[in-house]
C-alpha cells in the first residue's frame, strides 16, 4: 500500500477544506513542487496558494540544510530578496494616502543632504526604478563588504557610496536595489517610525502575520539556510554568521530592497490582500500596476497564456516568486533556498502554476 508523505498529508488537510478541493488535487500540487525541487536542485521549497482571500493549499518539500536534518515546514522562514520591494512599496503608498509623502515630490526632505541631486528625483522615480541612481550591487566596495556575513550595515554607509544619477530622472527604467534602500530612510523620515513599525502597522498587524513576516533581526526565527552554487559547488551562505546564525546581508531594516523574512503562506496572504484591494486604495494599486517601461513598481509575466503581476526575488541563497492572477483572484507563492543560473523558485512556481491550471482550467 502506498504511504503518503507527511508533506502531502499536510497539503491535503489545507486543500480539502477549500471549494472543489480533493485528495487527488492536493497530491498533484505536492507532486509538482517535489518534481520542481528535484529538477531545480533546490534543497528546500515552501509554497502557498490563496484564492479569493482564502488559503486553499500549502506545501513544502525538502530540507532547510544540506545535511537534510531539518525539514522545511509551513513555519520555515526564507529571505525574500526582492519580493521585499512589494512590501516596501505598499508602505510608501500608504504614507502617500496619509498625506505624509507625495509621489511627485522630490525626495530631498527625507534623505541625507550628501545624496547627490536629490531635488531632481521624486518618490515615484525611486519606487519605479527610474531615478538614475546606481544599483548598489554594481559597487565593488559594497560587494567586498558582502563577503562578511557579520558586517555591521547602516543605511548611511550604503547611501554614502551613491553617486549622481546616471541619466535624467524619469527618462528610463534601470533596476535599482539602492533606490529601495533609500526608500527605507524616506519612510522612516516621513512617518517618524522605524520601517519595522510601519511594516507592522500597515501589513503585519492588519493581516495577522506576526509569525509569518519579519524585518527584525533581534529575534530568532526558524530560518532555512541559503545555498549558492559557486564553481559547481553548493556553498552555505549562512556559514560563519553569528546573529541567530543568519548573515547580516540577508535580513534586517537596512535592507528595504530585500531584507524581509517570511513564510510562503505569509507572502501569499500579503499578495492576495495587496492585489485584492485590502491594503491600499484603488488609485494606489493602479499606480503600482502602471504599465512597464517606466516607473515599473510591480513586475508582470505570462504563464500558460495568463497575465500575472507581482515580483520575483533572487539573492545569495534564496529565490522567491510571488504572483497574482487578477482574473481568478489567485495568488501563488514559491520560496526556495538555493540560487544558481536556473533560478529554482521559478522552476517550481511554473510547475505548481501549471498543475493548478490543470485542476482549475
Amino acid at each position: 500500500m502506498h504511504q503518503m508523505s507527511a508533506a502531502a498529508l499536510a497539503a491535503l488537510v489545507v486543500f480539502s477544506g477549500a471549494p472543489h478541493g480533493s485528495h487527488a488535487d492536493a497530491v498533484s500540487l505536492q507532486q509538482a513542487i517535489d518534481a520542481g525541487r528535484k529538477t531545480s536542485g533546490a534543497l528546500g521549497v515552501s509554497a502557498g496558494i490563496v484564492a479569493d482571500g482564502k488559503l486553499v493549499w500549502s506545501g513544502q518539500s525538502g530540507s532547510s540544510d544540506i545535511a537534510g536534518k531539518v525539514p522545511i515546514t509551513g513555519r520555515t522562514m526564507f529571505a525574500l530578496a526582492s519580493v521585499t520591494k512589494m512590501f516596501v512599496a505598499t508602505i510608501a503608498m500608504r504614507l502617500v494616502e496619509e498625506g505624509k509623502l507625495r509621489l511627485d515630490g522630490p525626495i530631498t526632505p527625507y534623505v541625507p543632504s550628501y545624496l547627490p541631486n536629490s531635488s531632481r528625483v521624486t518618490l515615484l522615480e525611486l519606487l519605479g526604478h527610474t531615478s538614475g541612481y546606481r544599483d548598489d550591487e554594481d559597487d565593488p566596495v559594497i560587494l567586498k563588504w558582502l563577503d562578511d556575513p557579520n558586517h555591521v550595515w547602516t543605511r548611511d554607509q550604503l547611501e554614502r557610496r551613491e553617486g549622481p544619477p546616471r541619466f535624467t530622472p524619469g527618462s528610463r527604467f534601470s533596476y535599482c536595489n539602492s533606490c529601495y534602500v533609500m526608500l527605507g530612510g524616506v519612510i522612516e523620515k516621513a512617518s517618524g517610525l522605524t520601517i519595522g513599525a510601519e511594516l507592522d502597522r500597515f501589513i503585519v498587524d492588519p493581516l495577522n502575520l506576526r509569525n509569518d513576516v519579519s524585518i527584525d533581526p533581534d529575534r530568532p526565527l526558524g530560518f532555512a539556510h541559503g545555498y549558492d552554487l559557486r564553481k559547481g559547488k553548493l556553498v552555505d551562505t549562512f556559514a560563519g554568521a553569528r546573529n541567530f546564525g543568519v548573515p547580516t546581508f540577508d535580513w534586517g531594516p537596512v535592507w528595504t530592497d530585500g531584507g524581509i523574512a517570511a513564510t510562503a503562506v505569509g507572502v501569499a496572504r500579503f499578495t492576495d490582500a495587496l492585489f485584492g484591494g485590502t491594503l491600499v486604495s484603488t488609485g494606489s494599486l493602479a499606480t503600482m500596476l502602471a504599465p512597464g517601461g517606466k516607473n515599473e513598481i510591480l513586475e508582470s509575466d505570462k504563464h500558460d497564456g495568463r497575465l500575472w503581476r507581482g515580483h520575483s526575488g533572487f539573492f545569495d541563497g534564496f529565490t522567491a516568486e510571488a504572483w497574482y492572477d487578477s482574473r481568478r483572484h489567485l495568488s501563488i507563492v514559491v520560496l526556495a533556498n538555493r540560487t544558481d543560473d536556473n533560478d529554482p523558485a521559478t522552476e517550481v512556481w511554473n510547475r505548481l502554476a501549471s498543475a493548478y491550471d490543470r485542476i482549475h482550467p
